[in-house]
């Protein structure tokens, strides 16, 4: 049953690191605007945060 809950927190802490990320990338606020000036910008932040 303790891995299971490492598990489960392992996964929970992931969640909330990827969270953070989107969070930053793309803010739930939508007057907050994007970064960069272009959608391919926007396509680089996302493929650099997808090689972590």
């Amino acid at each position: 049953m303790s891995a299971s809950r490492t598990r489960q927190k392992a996964r929970a802490r992931i969640l909330s690191a990827f969270a953070a990320q989107l969070d930053r990338l793309i803010p739930d606020d939508e007057s907050v605007p994007l970064k960069g000036a272009t959608f391919a910008d926007f396509e680089d932040q996302v493929g650099m945060f997808a090689r972590f």
